[in-house]
């Protein structure tokens, strides 16, 4: 469940629950599947940075978000993304796009020296 009152104005009630049948996604296996390493090693002590990069596509969700005192209904289908940046931008990418500033879907183009 989430409950966020981000000002006077916004506040979130959502909840969002996982079919037993629907599958979740991550790159890799283990508790390391879902995060890219850079650096050196991939232990914590020895990387550079790392990124993490996990999907649960087909949730369900349920709730409200308020506006302005407006209430909307968030019932319905919904996708949770986990991502996470642990170093600089730079770093990570040449360019990262952002089509639509409420998306949830982020675009990168990899420097030519990451493999």
């Amino acid at each position: 469940m989430i409950t966020a009152n981000l000002d006077n104005t916004v506040q979130i009630s959502a909840t969002f629950t996982k079919p037993s049948s629907a599958p979740g996604f991550k790159y890799g296996e283990g508790p390391s599947g879902g995060i890219s390493t850079f650096g050196t090693g991939i232990e914590e002590a020895k990387r550079d940075g790392f990124v993490v990069h996990r999907f649960m596509p087909f949730l369900k969700s349920e709730g409200s978000v308020v506006i302005n005192g407006k209430v909307v209904d968030i019932v319905g289908d919904a996708t949770f993304i986990h991502a996470i940046q642990g170093m600089r931008p730079d770093s990570v990418s040449l360019r990262q796009s952002w089509p639509d500033a409420m998306s949830i879907l982020r675009h990168w183009s990899m420097p030519i020296h990451i493999d």
